[in-house]
C-alpha cells in the first residue's frame, strides 16, 4: 500500500522535495481537461513530469473528461496521447470521469450507457497504445452513472473521501480532498490543503514487468521479480484483499488471517457470479464448498477474481486479477494443481477451491 497525492494547477507550483520529505509515495497529476487543444493543457504538467521523474516520484497522469461524444472521447484521447509522449508514467493513465463544475449536467447529461462507452473508448484506445488505462469517479457515478461491471480490465481509482476505507473495490483510493482533512506540504492549495490518496497494487512494479507506458521489459527487472516473486505476489493479494476492507498486514506471509480474507474473497465471488447467498464469514463450510462453480478458460465474473486472488495468495503467478481466467490463469492453477496433489487439468473445481481455501 503507498500513500500519495493528485494535482493539477490549482495546487500552484508544487515544491515536490518538501512533499517528497513529508512521506508521498506516488503523485497522479493532471495532464489536462477535455479535447485535444493546446490552451486545455494543464500548464503545471510538464514542471510537475520533470520534477517527479528527477526526485524519484512514481507519477501518472489523469485527464479530466468533459466529453459527450464518440468524436470528443476521441479527441481526449488524442490530448492524453499527445501529452504522454515521451514521457514514462510509473502509475496508470485515468479518464476523469466526473462532473464537478456541471458542465455536463448544462449541456445534456449523457445516458449511462454513452458515459460507460465513453470510458471504454478511451480506456480502450489507451491500452492499444500499451499503457495501462483507468477510470476515476465517486461513489454516485460508480452506482448510477455507469456500468461498472463492463470496465473490470481497467484501473478503478475511486474517489470516496472522508471515511475509514474504500466500499468498492480499487486499485486507488482517493481518501481525502482538502474538505475532509487532505494535506501534503509543498502541494498543498494556499491552506486548504490537498486530495490524497492509496494506491494498493504496486503499480511500477507491474508498468515494468508488462512493459507498458514507455517501459521496456528489461533481464535486470525479470531477475529482481524473480528473486522476490513468492513474497511479492502474497502481497500483491493481500493488497487486493485490503482494498476489500480486509485490513491485512501486507508482509507477504500466508497465514489465517490471510486464510480467512481469501475465503471471504471466495464467498462474495460466488454470491455476485452465482447469487449464491452465502454469509461472508470466512469460514469454508459445507454451504461455501457446495456454491463454487468449475471455472475454466474463458470464464468471466466475479468469482475468476477470487480465484486468480487465491492463486496469488499461494504464491502462483496469474499475472493479473482481472476477472479473465486467461492462459496465464489456467497455467498458474496447473503449478498449484501440482503442488496439492491434484489431478493438474488446468479447471477450477471444488476440489481445487477447497484446497485453496486451506
Amino acid at each position: 500500500m503507498k500513500n500519495g497525492i493528485d494535482v493539477s494547477s490549482h495546487n500552484g507550483t508544487v515544491d515536490w522535495a518538501k512533499a517528497k520529505a513529508a512521506g508521498i509515495q506516488f503523485a497522479m497529476l493532471r495532464a489536462g481537461y477535455g479535447s485535444d487543444r493546446t490552451d486545455q493543457d494543464d500548464t503545471q504538467f510538464a514542471r510537475n513530469v520533470v520534477e517527479c521523474d528527477r526526485l524519484g516520484i512514481p507519477w501518472g497522469a489523469y485527464l479530466y473528461s468533459y466529453a459527450l461524444t464518440f468524436s470528443s472521447a476521441e479527441s481526449e484521447l488524442a490530448h492524453l496521447l499527445r501529452l504522454l509522449h515521451d514521457k514514462k508514467p510509473l502509475y496508470p493513465v485515468i479518464l476523469d470521469m466526473e462532473d464537478a463544475d456541471g458542465y455536463r449536467k448544462r449541456h445534456g447529461m449523457p445516458s449511462r450507457r454513452m458515459l460507460t462507452d465513453i470510458t471504454k473508448n478511451v480506456c480502450s484506445g489507451l491500452r492499444q497504445k500499451n499503457y495501462l488505462p483507468g477510470y476515476y469517479v465517486n461513489e454516485d457515478w460508480y452506482e448510477t452513472r455507469i456500468y461498472p461491471n463492463e470496465l473490470e480490465n481497467y484501473v478503478f481509482w475511486y474517489a470516496r473521501p472522508g471515511v475509514n476505507k474504500p466500499d468498492k473495490p480499487c486499485g486507488i483510493w482517493q481518501n481525502n480532498f482538502p474538505e475532509t482533512g487532505g494535506s501534503c506540504p509543498g502541494a498543498n492549495i494556499g491552506t486548504c490543503g490537498c486530495d490524497t490518496d492509496v494506491a494498493y497494487i504496486d503499480y511500477p512494479q507491474l508498468v515494468r514487468r508488462k512493459g507498458l507506458n514507455g517501459w521496456t521489459k528489461s533481464a535486470d527487472t525479470a531477475a529482481a521479480l524473480t528473486q522476490t516473486t513468492g513474497n511479492s505476489l502474497v502481497r500483491q493479494a493481500q493488497a487486493w484483499y485490503n482494498a476489500r476492507g480486509a485490513g491485512l498486514t501486507v508482509d507477504g506471509v500466508y497465514g489465517p488471517a490471510t486464510r480467512r480474507a481469501l475465503i471471504m474473497s471466495v464467498q462474495r465471488g460466488c454470491n455476485q457470479a452465482y447469487g449464491a447467498g452465502l454469509t461472508v464469514d470466512g469460514i469454508w463450510g459445507p454451504k461455501t464448498a457446495a456454491a463454487v462453480h468449475t471455472l475454466r478458460h474463458g470464464s468471466n465474473n466475479e468469482s475468476v477474481l477470487s480465484l486468480q486472488a487465491a492463486l496469488l495468495a499461494h504464491g502462483r503467478n496469474c499475472q493479473d486479477i482481472d476477472g479473465i481466467f486467461g492462459e496465464h490463469t489456467e497455467f498458474a492453477i496447473r503449478s498449484f494443481q501440482r503442488s496439492a496433489g491434484l489431478s493438474a487439468d488446468g479447471l477450477a473445481g471444488k476440489n481445487t477451491f477447497a484446497a485453496l481455501c486451506r
